[in-house]
């Protein structure tokens, strides 16, 4: 298993550098303004987690299925070393939140960097909920497909969220979170979601594979 999880980090190191550059970079943009630094989080969780996806476009190019299956690995192992790197990749973009909730916080004093933390947190378990969804769809479908209903999904969504704010903009109704809401609380229970979420993907995933031929 810890091959298989290095052979994932190790797919992902070019990846990984550029998205380090992409940090630095938002980092700078969070100590000259903290405006706009959930959505800056935001992106940056998603860009971090859905790097699990690319694995697959990797793996697909190396023909990594077919040279697997002649090696003495179970089919467990392969799925679980994918739904571990999602679990070190959801990591990644909480400690990268993290390190800009402080840089926000110490170069803006009035910043709620306890709030951003959880907020952080959310963002990186939402967009690894994406991650669950898809890796299913990627190994009964493959990745190019999965690609495709990754996009669409994203575009589903942003077109919903922009549409359902445009109405209440014209029908003037306004929304605000309700007063005294409990975060931590909301973060545990999505953390709950998120577990059960993950135990359901990874079964799912663990009987296409036991059903693929190579």
């Amino acid at each position: 298993m810890k091959g298989l999880l290095y052979k994932e980090l190790v797919v992902l190191q070019d990846s990984l550098r550029i998205l380090g550059v992409v940090a630095i970079a938002l980092l700078a943009m969070a100590m000259l303004s903290a405006a706009s630094l959930q959505m800056i989080g935001s992106i940056l969780s998603l860009c971090v987690v859905t790097l699990a996806v690319s694995s697959f476009s990797y793996d697909d190019l190396a023909d990594w299925d077919i040279y697997a299956a002649a090696m003495p690995l179970r089919r467990w192992e392969l799925v679980s070393a994918k739904y571990l790197l999602v679990l070190i990749l959801i990591v990644m973009a909480g400690v990268l939140n993290a390190v800009l909730a402080i840089a926000a916080t110490l170069t803006h004093g009035s910043f709620d960097g306890a709030m951003f933390l959880i907020f952080g947190a959310l963002a990186a378990l939402g967009s690894g909920f994406l991650d669950l969804i898809l890796i299913p769809l990627i190994y009964r479908y493959g990745a190019e497909k999965s690609r495709l209903l990754l996009m669409g999904i994203i575009v589903f969504l942003l077109v919903a969220v922009y549409g359902g704010a445009r109405l209440m903009s014209m029908a003037q109704i306004r929304l605000a979170w309700p007063a005294g809401l409990d975060w931590p609380g909301l973060l545990i229970i999505t953390t709950l979601i998120f577990i059960a979420a993950l135990a359901l993907s990874w079964l799912c995933s663990i009987r296409i594979m036991a059903k693929k031929e190579f």
